[in-house]
């Protein structure tokens, strides 16, 4: 929604489930004051509170937002019984800038199932749609990510394109969707790319 609405309608949303369920944990996938309300509710109820911090979001901010952004962030994951991370390279940032403890801090390993990429994969994890996907066509480059404003794939659309110039039978295969999947697409078409990019979606 417009200027961040989703996430103070969020801050509603989760309070009743806090006000009226005690739970062992809570793990906040992201360390904003939305969350703050409902994490204060079941630390009273006993709750071990864990903030997770994927990522640096206010990197992807810009101006005077950034520092709004960084002071959104910052405070909670030190307010926390624990917080975790996927990245080895965050884990100096919690420590320095975040004033985190090390003893508090627990890394998460991120990764892909190469399962769900295998051919005789069913059901649940098979692309909605089928994939035009020529082997034939070399070489192959995929790509993974949630589709938002910090996959950075617009730029590497950019760069496809120049390989496009040594490699014209080169393929790419976009796997994940989110909510810039549209954009992505348009930019793909824009740049003449249509028939070597292929989106899966979510």
């Amino acid at each position: 929604l417009p200027l961040w609405l989703d996430m103070a309608l969020a801050t509603l949303w989760y309070l009743p489930f806090a006000l009226f369920r005690a739970y062992d944990a809570v793990w906040c996938v992201k360390p904003y004051p939305s969350l703050a309300p409902s994490c204060w509710v079941q630390r009273l109820y006993g709750a071990k509170v864990v903030f997770d911090v994927d990522d640096l979001d206010w990197a992807y901010s810009h101006g005077a937002f950034r520092k709004v952004h960084r002071l959104l962030q910052t405070p909670w994951p030190k307010w926390g019984d624990f917080a975790t991370y996927h990245n080895v390279k965050l884990r100096e940032v919690l420590l320095k800038e975040f004033g985190l403890e090390k003893e508090r801090l627990v890394r998460v390993p991120q990764g892909v199932d190469p399962n769900l990429f295998h051919p005789k994969t069913k059901g649940d994890a098979s692309p909605t749609q089928p994939i035009a996907w020529d082997p034939k066509r070399r070489p192959h480059l995929v790509f993974t990510a949630h589709l938002n404003v910090a996959c950075d794939l617009g730029e590497l659309l950019i760069a496809f394109k120049s390989i496009l110039k040594r490699h014209p039978k080169a393929t790419l295969l976009v796997a994940g969707g989110g909510s810039d999947q549209p954009l992505f697409e348009e930019q793909a078409r824009s740049l003449g790319l249509k028939g070597h990019v292929v989106f899966t979606g979510m």
